[in-house]
């Protein structure tokens, strides 16, 4: 009997390696003949278990992330965290995931990677209290202009805040409760100019990183000296270099990729006596076309990201995106984990975007804003 076996075990062998790839066989059927299962089902299993890892990884850091005492309002230079990716406010700041172009170098530079030659963004923020938000991408695929023993994609970026005419006051010391009045309104000066870098390491993994020259003047202004005993003249103008870096790795269940970026890395800077920090922010998330028709024509994106910033509680951006032809529709929402709502006063967002040919691609975006009514976006976006 043992003989028999052993000759029915080598026979099956035997055909499997004869059948080759073509051959299917249930892991009943292995079982008996001496073959090592566990060969057949690592390929598979090892994205999945790496996926599940992760996934238990967030939801593990999402009770312990909200609790606890929190510093709000701690960070200056808020204008860096206004969202420059229509695409991506649209969908809820669920964007560490998206490969975007030019205008991923707003959210994760690491997205740049997906352009094949020259990529392009221009967009406008019709944000609150009057204040409108212009930014500008450009990019370029090393490779294409004969540069590909350095490889990768080469970016530029601008972001500029139009705050209109303001009115300035200030404190007379001495007087309690009394103040005067500038005569002339001024301007306050805030952009961001930077330089990006993203490439493949692997097929699977996507790094990059984006160096940005900060502004801030909010012009000279008279304040007390303790030592002087008077008032003197102190220039509000900080100038500090800001960091982003990001990176996307595909698991290899479908296009599902888990991504990480983190933002506005800089020194502490000071305002004559106040010390503060840029919004630093840690945001990581998981992105992935959960449907796709037959066709292609017809395709349901799934984003979510667990956002940890410098100076307020930790929240989750939620996004959907379906496209149909070159049409899609989007939708988000953010939600704070410690106050345990929606995030302050922005709620749902919705947008949509139009494919105009391969080359040309147009989006919008709306967000609720409670008091402040709404906020409204506009981009359009060439590649090739």
């Amino acid at each position: 009997m043992a003989a028999l076996s052993g000759a029915a075990r080598s026979s099956v062998s035997l055909s499997l390696s004869d059948k080759g790839s073509n051959s299917i066989m249930n892991v009943e059927q292995l079982k008996g003949t001496g073959l090592n299962e566990r060969r057949f089902m690592k390929p598979i299993m090892r994205p999945i278990l790496q996926t599940v890892v992760v996934f238990i990884i967030i939801a593990g850091m999402t009770p312990c992330l909200g609790q606890g005492y929190k510093k709000l309002g701690v960070a200056g230079m808020k204008f860096l965290d206004i969202d420059a990716n229509v695409r991506s406010a649209a969908m809820g700041g669920a964007s560490s995931g998206l490969l975007d172009g030019a205008a991923s170098m707003f959210q994760n530079p690491a997205g740049l990677v997906d352009i094949a030659g020259f990529g392009f963004s221009a967009g406008s923020n019709n944000w609150i209290a009057d204040i409108n938000q212009h930014c500008l991408g450009a990019a370029i695929n090393l490779n294409k202009v004969g540069l590909g023993l350095i490889g990768g994609v080469l970016g530029a970026s601008l972001r500029y805040m139009d705050n209109g005419d303001m009115i300035r006051t200030d404190y007379m010391h001495g007087e309690e409760g009394s103040y005067y009045e500038y005569p002339d309104p001024y301007r306050i000066e805030e952009w961001a100019a930077g330089l990006a870098y993203a490439r493949r390491i692997t097929d699977n993994f996507l790094f990059g990183g984006h160096v940005k020259y900060v502004v801030q003047d909010f012009g000279t202004v008279m304040v007390y000296d303790d030592i002087a005993q008077d008032t003197i003249p102190a220039a509000n103008r900080l100038t500090p270099l800001a960091l982003d870096v990001g990176t996307i790795f595909y698991t290899g269940v479908g296009d599902l990729r888990i991504a990480m970026v983190y933002r506005n890395f800089a020194e502490e800077v000071i305002y004559v006596r106040d010390k503060f920090e840029l919004p630093i922010a840690l945001q990581i998330g998981a992105t992935m076309t959960v449907f796709r028709s037959g066709s292609g024509s017809h395709s349901l994106l799934m984003a979510a990201d667990l956002t940890h910033p410098r100076d307020y509680a930790e929240r989750i951006n939620l996004g959907f995106e379906y496209r149909f032809g070159g049409f899609a529709l989007r939708a988000g929402y953010k939600y704070d984990l410690r106050f345990q709502r929606g995030h302050d006063e922005e709620g749902l967002s919705a947008g949509i975007g139009l494919n105009l040919g391969s080359l040309l691609r147009l989006d919008y975006a709306y967000t609720m804003f409670g008091v402040f009514g709404s906020v409204q976006r506009f981009s359009i976006a060439f590649s090739s």
